[in-house]
């Protein structure tokens, strides 16, 4: 089992997440959007238990969690809604293409374990997902949401994704059950992938 789990999500930069638009003339160091307006909440993430890193130069913000987990016993359901603002150039959109999750998961066969996701992006309609973990799970995991179509022509457009992880069932030993979003020690993160084209 994990002890003193750090949890960290990364929000990164050019072609591998938050995208730089280079145009002619335009040096593609310099960065063409940004991120603003950062805030979180929820018993996954209480107040002053997020840091936060932004580096300018690869639209890259880093954040890490302490306690964006739950465990079994006693099974509460843990969850963190996260705010941010994506600023763009005027005359371009901007698109949430994916959010990738990776994580740690340990339980006994009788206990599952489940993940829910839901987003909201501009003006777009709301979109939820469930992940499901079969009793027993061990090990990484992987999750990507996709969205296709949401592209919104504004210069600033705001996301807000709320994350929740629960684990059901009754153990069968002494050894604590857990779900962990963001595991550092597995070299871990959560991504948000952003595409930039004129409007």
């Amino acid at each position: 089992m994990l002890k003193n789990t750090k949890v960290c999500c990364a929000i990164m930069g050019a072609a591998t997440a938050l995208g730089l638009l280079v145009l002619p003339g335009v040096a593609s160091a310099e960065p063409l959007a940004e991120i603003i307006d950062f805030t979180y909440g929820g018993n996954g993430c209480p107040d002053r238990s997020v840091g936060k890193a932004f580096d300018p130069v690869s639209n890259t913000m880093t954040l890490n969690f302490d306690k964006f987990m739950t465990t079994l016993p006693p099974g509460v359901s843990t969850a963190c809604t996260v705010t941010f603002v994506v600023k763009v150039p005027r005359g371009y959109q901007v698109s949430l293409n994916k959010v990738e999750y990776l994580g740690y998961i340990d339980t006994d066969p009788t206990v599952r374990g489940e993940m829910r996701r839901r987003y909201f992006y501009g003006d777009n309609p709301p979109m939820s997902f469930v992940k499901d973990f079969a009793p027993g799970s061990t090990g990484d995991y992987y999750i990507a949401d996709t969205f296709p179509g949401w592209s919104l022509c504004k210069e600033t457009v705001t996301v807000v994704t709320t994350a929740r992880v629960d684990l059901r069932g009754v153990p069968t030993g002494i050894a604590r059950n857990e779900l962990v979003v963001d595991a550092e020690q597995f070299n871990t993160k959560v991504v948000y992938y952003f595409g930039f084209l004129p409007c």
